[in-house]
Order: C-alpha cells, then sequence, then structure tokens
C-alpha cells in the first residue's frame, strides 16, 4: 500500500465512515490530478545576449546586443530585478524579456526556449519592468520640456522649410484607437445607487464599430513624440481626450517655451492660443483650399508615429491580448512609444526624421532628467 494512503487511513480511523470516504476521495484525487498533471517542459538553458548576433537580437528584441546594453543603462533598471514572487534576473535579461513579448504577439510558452524560465516567471518579470518603466518615466512621456525647450525653434523651422505656410507650428497631435477584447460587466463598478455602467458602451467606437481604447500622441519633426498620454473609451472623441489631458493648460503654466508657437491638429481642434487647424466648410476659396493642402502633407506625420509604434510593437495591436481589467493595457502602450523614441534616437532617425531632414535627439539627451 501507498505510504501515504495509509497514513491518510490512519488518519482518519476515527473518523466517521461518511467522512473518511471523503478523505480517502480527496486524496486520490490530489495523486491523479495534481501530482500527476503534466508540466511544460522548461529546459536548462541561460540566457546569455553577450552570445547572441545582432541579427538574430534585431529580429527578437528590434535592438542589437550593444544597444539592448546601453537602453537597460539609460532606463535606470536596477542591475538586478526582483520581482514581489522573488523572481530574479539581470536588468538585461529582464528588458529582453520586455521587448521580445512586445515586438510580436507571442505567448509566454513561445518564449521558454530562449530564457529557460517559466511562463508566469517571465510574466512576473514583464508586469514589473512594466511598472517601472511607466512610474519613472511617464511624467518623461508626457512632454520632455528640456527636449521642447533647446529644439521648439529647430522644430518651427523644419517644418517651415517642409512647405507649411505658417513658421510657428512646432508639432502635429492626434489621436490613435488600439482595439482591444469585448468587455464583460463587473461588480466592482458599482455605483453608489447600485447600478453598473455599461462598461462595453464606454469603450465602443461608434466610428471604428470596434470595442478600443484611445491614445493622444503630439509629434515633432525630429520622430520623437514629445507628448503621450491615455488611456481613455473608446468613445470619446480627440477633443475629449485634449481636454482630459490638460495639454492646454501644461502649455499656460510653461508659456516661457511655448510663447509664439502652437500645434496644428485636424479641424475637429478647432482654433486656440496654442492650436491651429485647417479651414473648414465647403465653400473654401482658392487659397484657403491651398493653406489645408500644404498644412496637410506635412502633418501626415503624426500618422507615421502611430504606423512605426504598432510595426516595432504589434503586441499592442493583437486584440485577443489586450483584455481590460486584467492585463495593464495603458501601461504597456505608454511604454512602447517610450521604447519607439528610444529606437529614434538610437538608431539616428526614423521615418519622419528622414522626411523633415532633422536628426533626433541622443538617447543620452532624450532620457537625462
Amino acid at each position: 500500500m501507498d505510504i501515504n494512503l495509509y497514513a491518510v487511513c490512519r488518519f482518519t480511523r476515527k473518523l466517521s465512515l461518511h467522512n473518511k470516504r471523503k478523505w480517502v476521495q480527496a486524496y486520490i484525487f490530489y495523486v491523479k490530478f495534481v501530482l500527476a498533471a503534466e508540466r511544460p517542459v522548461i529546459p536548462d538553458v541561460r540566457f546569455r545576449l553577450s552570445g547572441m548576433s545582432d541579427a538574430d537580437a534585431v529580429i527578437q528584441f528590434r535592438f542589437d546586443t550593444s544597444e539592448i546594453q546601453v537602453l537597460a543603462c539609460s532606463l535606470r533598471l536596477p542591475n538586478i530585478i526582483i520581482t514581489s514572487q522573488r523572481d530574479k534576473c539581470h536588468r538585461e535579461e529582464g528588458l529582453c524579456i520586455v521587448l521580445g513579448r512586445l515586438s510580436y504577439p507571442s505567448k509566454f510558452h513561445d518564449m521558454i526556449n530562449t530564457f529557460g524560465r517559466s511562463r508566469e516567471q517571465m510574466c512576473r518579470i514583464f508586469n514589473f519592468i512594466i511598472g517601472f518603466l511607466f512610474d519613472e518615466w511617464g511624467e518623461r512621456l508626457y512632454c520632455p520640456l528640456d527636449v521642447v525647450e533647446k529644439r521648439i525653434s529647430s522644430y518651427a523651422a523644419a517644418i517651415r522649410r517642409k512647405g507649411s505656410l505658417v513658421s510657428n507650428v512646432f508639432a502635429f497631435p492626434d489621436g490613435t484607437k488600439f482595439e482591444t477584447c469585448r468587455i464583460t460587466p463587473n461588480d466592482a463598478f458599482a455605483c453608489e445607487n447600485g447600478r453598473r455602467p455599461n462598461l462595453q458602451r464606454m469603450i465602443y467606437s461608434g466610428h471604428k464599430r470596434r470595442h478600443c481604447l484611445n491614445y493622444q500622441a503630439l509629434t515633432a519633426p525630429d520622430g520623437i513624440c514629445v507628448h503621450f498620454w491615455g488611456a481613455i473609451a473608446g468613445s470619446c472623441h480627440d477633443t475629449t481626450m485634449l481636454r482630459e489631458s490638460k495639454l492646454l493648460e501644461f502649455f499656460d503654466s510653461h508659456g516661457e517655451i511655448f510663447n509664439g508657437y502652437c500645434i496644428y491638429g485636424d479641424p475637429a481642434y478647432g482654433m486656440s492660443r496654442w492650436i491651429m487647424s485647417g479651414f473648414k466648410g465647403s465653400q473654401l476659396t482658392s487659397e484657403q483650399k491651398m493653406f489645408n493642402s500644404s498644412m496637410s502633407k506635412v502633418r501626415t506625420s503624426v500618422e507615421w508615429n502611430f504606423q512605426i509604434l504598432k510595426k516595432l510593437w504589434s503586441f499592442c495591436t493583437f486584440k485577443d491580448q489586450q483584455k481590460i481589467m486584467i492585463s495593464s493595457i495603458a501601461k504597456n502602450v505608454a511604454v512602447a512609444m517610450l521604447l519607439t523614441n528610444c529606437h529614434c534616437c538610437i538608431r539616428n532617425g526614423n521615418k519622419i526624421s528622414y522626411f523633415f531632414d532633422l536628426p533626433p535627439p541622443s538617447l543620452h539627451e532624450y532620457l537625462k532628467k
């Protein structure tokens, strides 16, 4: 007889027959379904960035090996990552887990052979680093004031050289939508009157006809996103995002930097002290049409910014993994934009900076606090 089963029988000797049967059945269930459960095989390998070629690193992580080392140091990650569950890894390995996860909509199981860690470990390390980067660099992602202050005149000059009819526009605002899974009601969101809000209606975009979250970005001609904010419900308009982000109030509070300059958006943004937009209506003069045409050619760069982000970090566009109230979707997208800016700085430019012929700042200059 199994010694464990014998111990159970000894323990249950003085119990009633009914309770004894329950104990024995529980033990049999434990042996058959818990101890005998088959687990994924975790290979006995250790991740070594130095043993990887640059070509493989770029494909898997979007950066080569030397760039990953520089990036891990510049992002001020701790030398040893220690999660709340006591998982430990070197900062370069932890950063590679984040880069590998964001670069393609793969499963953690697909990364086991590369890192030699369980899915649960990699998930905890991923969430820890995402949270760390968001907390450490979220304020700078909202607006790197020192970078904008040094380069705002260069931004306006580059846009003017490219065909703009105004000389004081330094960036272009726009919003984008990232599709999410269909959300289900949750009792935790009950209001004071006992009624739950319709969460599906809140995040459903009638324009795009899908469930999504909105994000706002301000793109400069050197390829850097100098302002990123979100997320907000997919049913909200771009002007709602502009109001909720308090970007115009931010310009007001830093008038010594932004005085004399403005941003150019589509006609839906309207006109204000800090915003210029195109002419609306069907009865436009030839001069007004010429103005709209010239500005729309340079304004398309903001669309390229989101295109670059979604191409580099396609995990953020994989709807089946974007689960509200289960994963930190907004933090993932914000960190993806931070990494997009870092990619532009390390690679000395992207499609936007080449179009305006204006190189981006160095990585040290962009991440300097």
